[in-house]
């Protein structure tokens, strides 16, 4: 970040922004502003503090004077980086691309415009804009871990980690990266290899609530929940309003009656700027710590608003459902000729009731009372195994399609991967 402007006055408080100092560069800002109403630099400038500080839509108001300035591309990619962050994806996209038609070889201005399009579910295009960012600087490592981020949306696991192993050689010690590769590797059912890498990432950087959140996360899939709790809670001390590690501590957490953690959830509730999707998260994780302690209506009441947004979030149509179902049971071939031990998993019964956040079922209570059984909750293990089987016989196409490039065999060796795991975290329960 540099001024496009070379009057002395204007290098003054941009130092001071530079070294943090907001509040007193701001006020030499608007004291330049004051005296000339079009010194689109300082209205820039001024704008990209309230960038910095969240208050995005300050930040819009002062940085169109980039409309004043239409071949400024400095001022185009600040007003559609002000625009992204306050959720306006299609007016951020818009300025974005006109700042590389004026400067087309700003790598920083592709990537975010990459962000920008992913995060208005335009994952093809983002991954073009990022291969753009990685072809203008080839040696920019956090271009990488967007680009491998975008192909993991699309579902593209084996490319986004050839992407983050390419940002490793780049940057050996970017511990975001580690993380990030770590949750490709426990999505492709390497999970020991992903718990590894966010052990050397929080080496690197004991303070990056992601690697903790992450594995937080790998711990709970192996059953170690002490663990993951206290990953966890580190990940929200060092990000108190980091939703996803709030609500995967809840999962796994026993609450009881006046439970600070209970106060914890509630407040990051009243965020103002949490986006829906976050909202469902809390409202969820609300209506288990509710449930847990005896406060039947208020959980209900949680699980409803949780339920309501997720109505308004993606849209549900049962046919189509139903349809999905059908697919996906139709793709699996019948195992003939299995081995004793392949026909003695098969025999093992699994129950789908639907999962805790939708309410617990009559049948799930009581199935769940039985000593022989194990409530494996929202686990990923089957997924995991059948990621890692995938991987293994370099499969890249989406399910059900990819199904059918699997052998009666390989179909055998995910049940046993599967019973094998639930078996294991599930100690006394047959």
């Amino acid at each position: 970040m540099k001024p496009a402007d070379p009057d002395i006055k204007i290098k003054i408080p941009f130092q001071l922004h530079q070294s943090g100092r907001f509040d007193e560069a701001s006020k030499i800002y608007q004291n330049l502003i004051a005296g000339d109403p079009g010194h689109h630099e300082a209205m820039n400038l001024l704008g990209l503090v309230a960038l910095q500080s969240g208050q995005y839509a300050e930040a819009i108001k002062l940085i169109a004077a980039a409309d004043l300035a239409p071949d400024n591309a400095r001022y185009l990619s600040n007003l559609g980086e002000a625009y992204r962050k306050d959720g306006q994806y299609a007016a951020a996209i818009g300025r974005l691309e006109q700042a590389l038609k004026v400067e087309p070889s700003l790598a920083g201005v592709a990537a975010k415009l990459g962000k920008a399009l992913l995060e208005n579910n335009e994952g093809v295009k983002a991954i073009s804009a990022f291969r753009r960012a990685v072809k203008i600087d080839a040696e920019n490592a956090d271009i990488y871990n967007d680009l491998a981020a975008a192909y993991i949306r699309q579902g593209l696991a084996t490319d986004a980690v050839s992407t983050w192993q390419k940002a490793l050689e780049i940057d050996p010690g970017h511990a975001l990266v580690r993380s990030n590769l770590g949750v490709a590797l426990r999505d492709l059912g390497r999970l020991d290899e992903a718990i590894e890498l966010y052990r050397t990432a929080l080496e690197a950087n004991p303070d990056l609530p992601e690697a903790h959140a992450n594995l937080g996360i790998a711990l709970r899939e192996k059953g170690l929940i002490d663990q993951a709790i206290q990953s966890f809670d580190r990940a929200i001390a060092l990000k108190p309003d980091n939703v996803n590690a709030l609500y995967m501590h809840a999962l796994v957490y026993d609450f009881k009656a006046d439970d600070p953690n209970f106060a914890r959830l509630s407040a990051a509730l009243q965020s103002a700027t949490l986006t829906t999707y976050h909202k469902i998260l809390l409202n969820f994780a609300l209506a288990k710590a509710s449930d847990q302690t005896g406060r039947y209506d208020v959980a209900y009441q949680h699980l409803q608003r949780g339920n309501d947004g997720m109505a308004t979030y993606a849209a549900y149509d049962i046919d189509a459902h139903r349809d999905e179902i059908s697919s996906g049971i139709s793709a699996f071939p019948t195992v003939r000729g299995a081995t004793p031990e392949a026909q003695a998993i098969a025999a093992k019964p699994i129950f789908v009731t639907g999962i805790s956040r939708s309410g617990k079922t009559l049948i799930e209570s009581i199935l769940s009372c039985n000593g022989d059984v194990f409530p494996a909750l929202e686990h990923a293990g089957w997924t995991r195994a059948f990621n890692e089987k995938l991987y293994q016989n370099n499969l890249s196409k989406t399910f059900p399609a990819c199904v059918s490039g699997l052998t009666s065999d390989d179909i055998t060796d995910i049940g046993k991967s599967y019973w094998q795991e639930m078996k294991a975290l599930s100690n006394a329960a047959r």
